[in-house]
């Protein structure tokens, strides 16, 4: 089986040819091993076969939705635990795929959502994947089949525990990208608060970072003052913003990890500095917009800052290797093993803007072009800042 799938995935499209004959021979083999799972460096090794062929391949898709979907069926429908992320790693694969018509998969979606799933605790890295694509694809289709109460079930789930609050914010993130801010309603108080009753009693370094990423995805979908205005609904008489604001987001931000997240935080922040009428406003500009401003350049200028706590929870468990299955040759295994040809590129939401520094000049330069009120204190504000931070600002500010 390692022979046919290294074939197939250095084939890629040149084995197009033969994808016709491979894919009924490949269909029998899923069958009779699904009946009784052993061997798992065999069954990983097939489903990469059959996962290489969606990938490079797509143009088959109607064979493989027709050959394989029954199969994928009766092996969900059985309970074969061993099979299941395997299953949902191809399916998403397969409805991602541009020729795919969402509309044949929405029959699985409310199946997906079967709290049961989720305690197999291998199940949940595909299934949240599959998810996403399902939203990316189809997120209005979902909201009025009437699955976004049961949605955010999941989520709510999975964002309370320390080892897959990942998974939930992934899956929020997505909610918030492709489901209108109308459609998601009251729903909207129900995630904050969730969220907050988490930081408040069980919080950790990486459910924070998460956290902020999430804040500033808001910011750049619904608006920074939606934000705002979100926060201090949930206390009586406000504020609940600033505290948030001042004593995790910018405190915090610094420590986010990656390329796309930490240019996501910049882009939020920025959003604040430069779009927000609360932080603009002569309430909070004294006390919240320089440290913005720093955080920002503080962002561009500067590495990931040390996280003391470290990363306790980002290695789960449930996620193994090939290699680990192979010292597990006979037997169940309750584990997520990842399929290298059903990876995916995390998207970028912030993929249509220039770099951070270009995006902060031009959003600055903006804003105190159309609003001389505004201008004038910002640049009060800015002259302000210790010498060595004022040589980090844009060009167009000149010597301050």
């Amino acid at each position: 089986m390692k022979g046919i799938m290294r074939v197939i995935l250095n084939g890629q499209e040149h084995v197009t040819s033969f994808v016709p004959h491979l894919i009924p021979i490949l269909a029998n083999l899923l069958t009779k091993v699904s009946r009784n799972p052993q061997h798992p460096t065999f069954n990983h090794y097939l489903f990469e076969s059959l996962s290489g062929i969606v990938k490079f391949n797509p143009s088959h898709l109607a064979q493989l939705e027709q050959t394989f979907l029954p199969i994928f069926t009766n092996i969900l429908g059985s309970d074969t635990p061993e099979f299941m992320p395997y299953v949902f790693q191809i399916f998403a694969q397969m409805l991602e795929q541009p020729a795919t018509s969402p509309a044949n998969y929405l029959p699985f979606f409310g199946p997906l959502l079967t709290p049961s799933l989720y305690e197999n605790k291998g199940n949940i890295p595909a299934l949240v994947r599959l998810l996403r694509v399902y939203l990316e694809k189809a997120a209005a289709a979902i909201v009025s089949g009437g699955h976004l109460t049961a949605l955010l079930g999941v989520f709510q789930y999975l964002v309370t525990s320390k080892l897959y609050d990942h998974e939930g914010f992934n899956l929020l993130n997505t909610i918030i990208a492709h489901v209108p801010k109308e459609q998601l309603g009251d729903a909207i108080t129900t995630i904050f608060n969730v969220l907050l009753q988490r930081l408040m009693q069980h919080r950790t370094s990486k459910f924070v970072k998460c956290l902020l990423v999430f804040f500033s995805l808001f910011a750049l979908k619904l608006g920074p003052d939606t934000l705002v205005q979100t926060l201090d609904s949930l206390q009586a008489g406000g504020g609940l913003f600033k505290q948030v604001y001042n004593n995790v987001y910018l405190r915090e931000v610094q420590k986010v990890s990656g390329g796309v997240p930490r240019k996501l935080c910049c882009v939020g922040l920025t959003k604040f500095a430069t779009e927000s009428n609360v932080l603009l406003s002569d309430a909070c500009f004294a006390e919240m917009w320089s440290p913005t401003v720093v955080a920002i350049l503080k962002m561009i200028e500067l590495g990931e800052e040390a996280d003391a706590e470290g990363e306790q929870y980002t290695k789960s468990q449930h996620t193994v290797t090939v290699e680990q299955l192979r010292n597990q040759e006979q037997g169940y295994m309750n584990a997520y093993c990842p399929l290298a040809a059903a990876s995916k590129t995390e998207e970028d939401p912030c993929a249509h803007l220039p770099d951070e520094r270009t995006h902060f000049a031009n959003c600055l330069q903006t804003m105190m072009q159309s609003s001389p009120a505004h201008a004038q204190k910002c640049l009060a504000a800015l002259k302000a800042l210790p010498a060595d931070v004022k040589t980090r600002l844009p060009p167009f500010l000149g010597a301050l």
